[in-house]
């Protein structure tokens, strides 16, 4: 996201499609929800479910919790996998936007690497 970001003067922006815009935002949106719902398991996980210290949640607590993490799971993954696909379409829109000069260099570095773990 940042890499994005700090490209963008670099850009020719008037080629970018509100696609790429639709993405960027959808990256924003889905990594942010991904933290908060990363925050609420983890404060879920410091609920007691044992007996110990005096401390004996009633067994409906405990499976409240228990199906809580299982769909709180369950959305991490699913944000997980928004952001990854957002952000595979945003590099793909940013390498077709970048101005041809640095594709070539970019291309011509690859050759010469390859070229040269050659035996």
């Amino acid at each position: 996201m940042l890499t994005t970001v700090g490209l963008m003067e670099h850009l020719e922006t008037r080629r970018l499609t509100a696609r790429f815009l639709f993405h960027l935002r959808l990256v924003v949106g889905a990594a942010l929800a991904t933290i908060a719902v990363a925050v609420l398991a983890l404060l879920l996980t410091v609920f007691p479910t044992d007996g110990s210290e005096g401390v004996a949640p009633a067994s409906w607590q405990v499976e409240a919790v228990y199906w809580t993490l299982l769909v709180d799971t369950a959305l991490m993954v699913g944000g997980f996998a928004a952001v990854l696909g957002a952000l595979w379409v945003t590099i793909g829109e940013v390498f077709g936007t970048l101005p041809r000069q640095w594709v070539d260099d970019l291309l011509a570095e690859e050759v010469e690497e390859a070229a040269s773990q050659r035996p």
